[in-house]
Order: structure tokens, then sequence, then C-alpha cells
């Protein structure tokens, strides 16, 4: 994604990238979870513990996102080296703008505030909804990170970007689908079951 534009570079964005993806990867579990609850699978194997745990994860991976965000941020700002400042001066005018600032409250400052919540963090359903929120977010990020280095100008919506993560979606979930009925849905023979069964925050 950085060879997108290959006369701008950054030490810190894999560990942007990887960030990102953590936390999404967090949130996309939890609604895993729920579904499959739902559909009568892992009752009383998965309890509001683990989900306190899953939601104290997608709060830190908020955190630790916005802190490399930032840090990323601020030094290239500091350091005004045009080759440097040339992604964000395309993300930051024209209609990207608007992006970046959804970007920046709805990846960081909602979930924050949501998720400093225990109440939230115990309640699979709305738990969920933030994880889905959360998805949203990042699928947000890779289209700032992705789009402004093809349309410098401004945001160009094409049928193609609604495309896209549709085929991508379906054949992940086709995929698992596949796969999920041929398998053990959490790790019968580990040691440490019993004491993951019955922990306790």
């Amino acid at each position: 994604m950085m060879s997108l534009n290959y006369h701008w570079y950054s030490t810190m964005f894999g560990v942007y990238i990887f960030a990102g993806t953590a936390g999404a990867s967090m949130a996309l579990l939890v609604i895993v979870i729920t579904a499959l609850q739902q559909a009568g699978y892992l009752n009383g194997i998965v309890t509001l513990e683990h989900y306190h745990i899953m939601g104290k994860w997608m709060l830190a991976f908020c955190v630790f996102w916005a802190y490399i965000g930032f840090g990323q941020y601020m030094l290239i700002w500091y350091a005004n080296i045009p080759e440097e400042t040339q992604f964000f001066l395309t993300r930051n005018t024209q209609s990207w703008w608007a992006l970046s600032m959804i970007l920046v409250i709805g990846r960081f400052f909602v979930p924050f505030g949501i998720l400093l919540l225990q109440s939230i963090k115990k309640n699979p359903h709305q738990l969920s909804i933030l994880a889905g929120w959360m998805l949203l977010m990042q699928m947000l990020d890779m289209y700032l990170i992705v789009l402004p280095a093809l349309h410098g100008t401004g945001v160009h919506v094409s049928i193609w970007d609604l495309i896209c993560l549709i085929a991508i979606g379906a054949t992940l979930s086709f995929v698992y689908l596949r796969v999920v009925p041929r398998t053990s849905l959490f790790p019968v023979r580990d040691p440490r079951l019993v004491e993951s069964l019955t922990t306790v925050n």
C-alpha cells in the first residue's frame, strides 16, 4: 500500500497497518462468536467474561491505532519534509478532508468513549454493534490509504468499490462456512481449557 506513492515512506506505516487490522480482527471475532452463539454453538463455552476480555482488547487496539496514527502524523508534520508531507496533504484537502475527520472521530473517539463502559463490554449484542462500526471504520481507513493515491483531486465513488468489498467478503465467508462444520470450534485438548472456561476478570 505504501508503494502506491513511491515517493512517500514512513517507518511507522507497518505498525499503523498492524494496529488497525489487529483491532478489526478482534471486532470480527466478536461478531463471529456472537453469530455462532445465536446459531446454537459455543453455549456455555463463551461467557460474558470472555466478551469483557474481547472488549478490552478492542479498546486496547483502538488506543494503539490512535497512538501510532498520531505519532506518524506528528513526526511528519514536525519534520516538514516535502516527500513525507505529500501523503497527508492529499488526504487533508478537497473532499478527502471530510473522510479523514470522520475516520479520526469514528475510529477513535466514538469507540474509545463507548468501550470505557464495562456494561457495553459485557453485553454481546451491543458489543457486536460497536464491533461492526469499528470494521466499517477500518474499511474507511483502507479506503483513505489506497484511493487518494489514485484520485488525488477528491473522492470518486465507483461501483467497483462496493463490488470488490462484496466479492472479497463473500469469498471469505464461503470458505469459512465450508471449514467450520468440519472442525472443532474450541481447542478440546488444550490443558488450559478448564481455566479458560471458568475465567473471571
